[in-house]
């Protein structure tokens, strides 16, 4: 999530009051993807970390349900939290796809990349560590 100043002020007030552990990086601890959708509610850019919460199956949620849960000064989850689920990405044509909601209901977890092959042909001087970014997240799901 790109942290700007007023949403960092929520950001530190969230933690503190409901002690919540954050992480900039995706892991196997990592339970909800928190991420922005203020250019249209519930619809947010299709990031590497978005991609990579779908791929783990997590609950993606808006911005907006760290303000929620501050002014009812109440932690927000299950039922209370998909209220805040992010419905779409700001790619498609239909930005409500419901897609964040059908890869958190899949029963049957299984690998994001199961019986595909990728070639990832890169022209110029590559950055290594974007590179080293893309091993690790193939490698990850594979």
């Amino acid at each position: 999530m790109k942290i700007n100043y007023f949403n960092q002020d929520h950001l530190d007030q969230f933690l503190q009051r409901f002690n919540v552990h954050y992480s900039d990086e995706i892991d196997e601890k990592t339970t909800h993807l928190i991420t922005d959708d203020t250019t249209i509610p519930f619809v947010c850019a299709l990031s590497s970390k978005v991609v990579h919460a779908l791929a783990r199956h997590l609950t993606v949620l808006s911005i907006r349900w760290i303000d929620e849960c501050l002014r009812c000064d109440k932690l927000l989850l299950d039922e209370l939290a998909l209220q805040f689920e992010i419905r779409g990405d700001l790619t498609c044509s239909t930005m409500y796809h419901g897609g964040m909601q059908r890869s958190r209901l899949i029963t049957r977890r299984h690998s994001l990349f199961s019986k595909h092959i990728f070639m990832l042909k890169c022209s110029g001087v590559q950055n290594v560590n974007r590179k080293n970014k893309i091993f690790i997240f193939f490698n990850f799901f594979n």
